[in-house]
């Protein structure tokens, strides 16, 4: 019995196709899109924080990842509907510690204007390329946005939020 080319061809379609509909399937149980990767970020954190088991898929190894924190950096991938667009904008972060990583095109020193739902404070940039600050969220992040000023706006940058649970 031979294999034809065209049933190798429609093997490769059909897996195609199951992989498409697979991660389709979890964008909906998840209530998530591809198209930003923070709110699907966020839903793994959330679940990592109240003790659910997070997997790793590397090239080749599938494993269980024990201690989550620290692995999931969120870097925001869409400005918003805002003008000027924030720096960073997460509809919604576990409650926990994080680190909040500053990394800037040329040193500058200015104001970052942070807000985690009702509460918004400054908070002052030493003028340095790159600079890591804790950040403590007591409730779920509701609507985390990281605003730069016009001083900071002008040297660009960007922020990268990593969740410090969990790698004790």
């Amino acid at each position: 019995m031979s294999i034809s080319p065209a049933s190798n061809a429609l093997t490769a379609v059909w897996l195609l196709v199951g992989a498409m509909l697979s991660v389709e399937t979890g964008w909906l149980a998840t209530g998530v899109t591809g198209i930003d990767a923070e709110p699907a970020q966020a839903v793994l954190l959330a679940a990592a924080r109240h003790g659910a088991e997070v997997v790793g898929i590397d090239v080749l190894h599938v494993s269980r990842l024990p201690r989550f924190g620290g692995r999931l950096t969120i870097a925001s991938q869409e400005p918003g509907v805002m003008y000027p667009p924030p720096w960073f904008m997460a509809a919604s972060l576990p409650a926990g510690d994080y680190d909040v990583t500053l990394q800037l095109d040329r040193a500058q020193a200015g104001t970052l204007t942070i807000t985690a739902g009702d509460l918004t404070a400054p908070h002052a940039v030493q003028p340095a390329v790159e600079q890591t600050w804790p950040l403590h969220l007591a409730a779920d992040g509701r609507g985390v946005v990281m605003m730069p000023d016009d001083v900071l706006r002008r040297a660009g940058g960007r922020i990268l939020i990593t969740a410090k649970w969990g790698n004790e």
